[in-house]
């Protein structure tokens, strides 16, 4: 819990956009790998003051991923990860 707090205040602090430049969240959509998607949860509760821009440009792109792998079947995990940011 104390990770997520730290975690959630350099988001906040620096704003998302720097934050994934950082640590991008990633999903290969061919061999089902991903990387940092533990951080969704904690984006969705301290993301403050991004633009709108960057949302469509790259949280946007992400959920429709997490949609994609889902409805194959793949994970719940994923499934679960897309409903959490839309």
């Amino acid at each position: 819990m104390q990770l997520q707090k730290c975690i959630g205040s350099a988001v906040f602090a620096m704003g998302p956009e720097k934050f994934l430049i950082l640590v991008p969240i990633s999903l290969d959509e061919h061999s089902y790998t991903y990387s940092n998607i533990w951080l969704v949860p904690i984006l969705k509760q301290y993301i403050s003051g991004a633009s709108l821009a960057f949302y469509m440009e790259h949280i946007v792109p992400l959920a429709k991923s997490f949609k994609k792998a889902s409805r194959k079947g793949i994970c719940q995990l994923l499934e679960h990860l897309y409903l959490l940011i839309t």
